[in-house]
């Protein structure tokens, strides 16, 4: 029975409770009917009780009295009995029909703000559930409307249909021409974006009726890396198409993961690292999707007032994965067939980790510039094949002590701050890491004086039992190795504006409006909206470094202008330049003379800049010095957007 839980244990306990009922009156007003002194005829008395429950007539020699208030509340409960019984098989036969066709009904009523969610998996279960939490309406697409998961979209209220999203016909029976909002959520990257084309192609065609004309919002999800990269630089998936009247957008919640990992105000390890001064040393355990959506946000991200590289060890058993990812992403890291982290530590350079050594180059020549202070890559990374099976836990022991204890460097472990995260994508690996972690750690903790907690992320659920054993356990609870974090995961309060994430394109849309009033953000390239949204992101890490927190005003509290100081001024563009550069290195660009070409209305360019050079040569490019300052100044302003104030740090 695929209707509401409720109503639907309403329906089968009260009859059976009048039915109990029934039988129990009826038995004590017919054996009171027995005349004084007979012999009670048991298997009568039980045949005429049961007749109650079918409305009918006792044949007795002997029938009740009118004041026998015993039989006369029986026949009330078997009668009530026989109507609901029957009235509850009507319903759950036709519940789902009734409801289904009210709700196409109120789709037509002006202001519906109903909402389609195609793919009722994981993800679009999820975001069904989050959409009905706010009482709105929904319609669910699936293959399988008899499945578990369409059942639990279907208990939250959502109006749940079977078909091929490919087929237009099934489009327009999912109520697709009436909705104004679309979730693509199947488990196929390649389909979500075919979907989202026949959607396109639907819209164009015009509609027929007025209420069938409504601005429609897509959110398309693309999980993979891989996909995304490719998408990244291209108009597909981030623009609105007017004629159509509809706004394509997509989403990643692995990258939100990654993200809530990295900038959570309590627990982040940029939060952890932003003021420290040290060099971040990032190791991965696990690079598959998680990972490397990860590892690119990690890149983009992490730049604090240290003004170093990020360092960052990735450990897994690789199949190809890590050579697909440096050859869609060549300027991610130096070459990693010659690149040594160990030596690299070893190094008693000052300059080691900053922009502008150049003692590794990357392996694509292309990338590599006759410039002595070019900048070609992003990230001093390193990538560790430890193979299959149960090698990988003692390998990774072997490759973490050679980093976190360097024998040949006595000042490296005090001027690094360390961070492991567990990021397989599936659960049961990062919870067995996290177990083996927290085991050697305190073992080597007893070996090795002085050494700090190491803080240890893992990607579980917040619901997960995994988790629930892992933060109850008296070992972490009490350990003096490892500080155990948990990120990923979302709840359906929580999933809407995950996908959606009004504060942060409303920040980056202010940040757009700060940097150039005449270009709306909408209208930007993808690669220039990532980039503002990465601003937007990165505020937080930016006010950590001078020591400053965002909070929410206080209702009618005035707003507060905010500002810095000239060392912070150019603390925080130094910052946002490194920023800068890794977020492009990653997406492509490289050192080299600008050059545009215009093809009709579109102007094309080579994504080349002179600007890729460490902040101290752009001594004599003030102009280029000021977009960072801009991008600064726009902190106050894309925050008081949102409803924020900043609580300035004191004056030295």
């Amino acid at each position: 029975m695929n209707t509401y839980p409720g109503p639907s244990r309403l329906i089968l306990v009260v009859p059976l409770v009048l039915g109990v009922l029934t039988v129990a009156l009826g038995s004590v007003g017919l054996y009171y009917a027995v005349p004084t002194g007979s012999a009670v005829d048991w298997p009568k008395l039980a045949y005429e009780t049961a007749g109650l429950l079918f409305l009918q007539s006792p044949v007795l020699k002997c029938p009740p009295s009118p004041d026998n208030w015993a039989f006369a509340a029986a026949r009330v409960s078997g009668t009530l009995w026989a109507l609901l019984g029957v009235a509850g098989i009507v319903a759950l036969r036709l519940s789902r029909d009734i409801r289904n066709a009210l709700q196409r009904l109120s789709l037509r009523l002006p202001g519906t703000r109903a909402a389609v969610v195609i793919g009722l998996g994981a993800v679009g279960g999820l975001i069904a559930s989050g959409v009905r939490a706010r009482g709105r309406p929904v319609f669910g697409l699936t293959l399988n409307a008899e499945g578990p998961d369409a059942d639990v979209a279907r208990n939250c209220g959502a109006l749940v249909v079977a078909g091929d999203a490919a087929k237009k016909p099934v489009r327009y029976a999912a109520g697709l021409h009436l909705a104004t909002e679309a979730f693509i959520a199947t488990n196929s990257d390649t389909l979500n974006v075919e979907i989202a084309g026949a959607i396109l192609a639907d819209r164009s065609k015009g509609a027929s009726h007025w209420y069938e004309r409504r601005k429609l919002q897509c959110y398309v999800q693309i999980s993979s890396p891989e996909y995304s990269s490719a998408l990244g630089p291209h108009r597909i998936l981030q623009w609105h198409d007017k004629t159509a009247d509809v706004e394509f957008r997509m989403f990643n919640l692995h990258e939100q993961d990654a993200r809530g990992c990295l900038l959570n105000p309590k627990t982040g390890i940029l939060r952890g690292a932003a003021a420290t001064g040290k060099v971040l040393h990032v190791t991965l355990i696990g690079f598959g999707t998680c990972g490397q959506t990860m590892a690119l946000q990690l890149a983009r991200l992490a730049h604090f007032r240290s003004f170093n590289r990020l360092r960052l060890t990735v450990v897994d058993d690789f199949d190809g994965r890590h050579s697909r990812f440096l050859a869609r992403h060549p300027a991610f890291c130096p070459d990693h067939a010659s690149f040594d982290l160990v030596k690299l530590m070893a190094e008693r350079r000052e300059d080691k980790d900053g922009w502008g050594c150049r003692q590794w180059r990357p392996a694509d020549a292309n990338y590599q510039s006759d410039n002595p202070h070019a900048v070609e890559y992003a990230v001093n990374a390193e990538f560790v094949d430890v193979g299959a099976g149960r090698s990988l836990p003692g390998r990774t022991r072997d490759i973490l002590g050679q980093r976190f204890w360097p024998k040949e460097s006595t000042d490296e472990p005090s001027a690094i701050h360390r961070v492991v995260v567990a990021c397989f994508d599936d659960e049961q690996e990062n919870f067995e890491t996290a177990l083996w972690l927290r085991e050697w750690l305190e073992a080597e903790r007893i070996d090795r004086a002085g050494i700090p907690k190491i803080p240890v992320h893992v990607r579980l659920s917040e619901d997960s039992g995994l988790w629930q054993w892992l933060s109850r356990s008296p070992d972490f609870k009490g350990s003096a190795a490892v500080a155990l974090h948990r990120y990923g995961g979302t709840s359906k309060h929580e999933i809407y504006g995950r996908i959606i994430q009004p504060d942060l394109i409303a920040m980056a849309t202010k940040v757009q409006e700060v940097y150039d009033i005449n270009v709306a953000f909408d209208a930007l390239p993808p690669v220039f909206q990532t980039s503002n949204l990465d601003v937007a992101a990165h505020g937080d890490v930016k006010l950590d470094a001078i020591g400053c927190r965002r909070r929410k005003r206080m209702p009618n509290e005035p707003v507060t202008p905010f500002g810095v100081n000239d060392v912070q001024l150019e603390i925080l563009a130094h910052m946002e330049h490194n920023r800068w550069m890794a977020e492009r290195l990653i997406a492509g660009w490289r050192f080299g003379t600008k050059e545009e070409e215009a093809s009709g209305r579109v102007r094309h360019e080579n994504r080349r800049r002179t600007t890729f050079v460490p902040w101290r040569q752009l001594e004599h490019q003030e102009t280029e010095k000021a977009k960072d300052v801009t991008q600064v100044n726009a902190l106050s302003a894309m925050y008081e957007v949102v409803g924020d104030t900043i609580d300035a740090a004191p004056e030295n």
